[in-house]
Formats: C-alpha cells, structure tokens, sequence
C-alpha cells in the first residue's frame, strides 16, 4: 500500500518536474522575444522620428520660401496639421 503511495506521489514528482522545466524553457524564450521586441521598437521609433524631423524640415522650408509655389508642392496631410498644431503629441492627444 505504502509503496504503491510512494510510486504515485515519484511520478506525480517526475510529472511536475517535466512541466516546470518545459516552462522555464519558454520563459526563457519569451524573455529573448520580449528583448527583441523591444530593440526593433527603439530601432523603428528612432526610424520614425528621424523620418519626421526631415518632413518638418522640408515643410519648414516649403512654408518659408517665397521663391516656391506652395500650391504646387504635395505636402502630406500629416504634416500640414503638425504643423499647425506645433507639436506631434498635440496630434495625438
């Protein structure tokens, strides 16, 4: 009877034992993704920003320049209302 108990309880063990290495295992892999995910979120903010800084730039000197037709320049929408909102958090608030 004991020994049956015992055999029971060893397998439950060795069960659990599986389960929970099987589980650091994909801890480990979520932890790699999360570490990915977040480089490839820096990496495309900073694209993003970079690429908003030079349509700022560009708008900027469309608006400014007095040699240049601005009615026929294709500024994209986005632009035209950062830039009257001056501020992109203003946009999307």
């Amino acid at each position: 009877m004991f020994s049956s108990t015992i055999s029971n309880l060893n397998q439950k063990m060795e069960a659990i034992q599986v389960a929970n290495t099987l589980m650091k295992e994909e801890v480990e892999n979520t932890k790699s993704s999360v570490v990915q995910l977040q480089q490839e979120n820096s990496m495309l903010r900073c694209e993003s920003n970079a690429l908003l800084e030079g349509h700022q730039r560009q708008l900027q000197v469309s608006i400014s320049s007095p040699a240049i037709n601005t009615n026929t320049i294709a500024i994209p929408e986005y632009l035209i209302i950062l830039e009257q909102s001056n501020s992109f958090t203003d946009m999307i608030e």
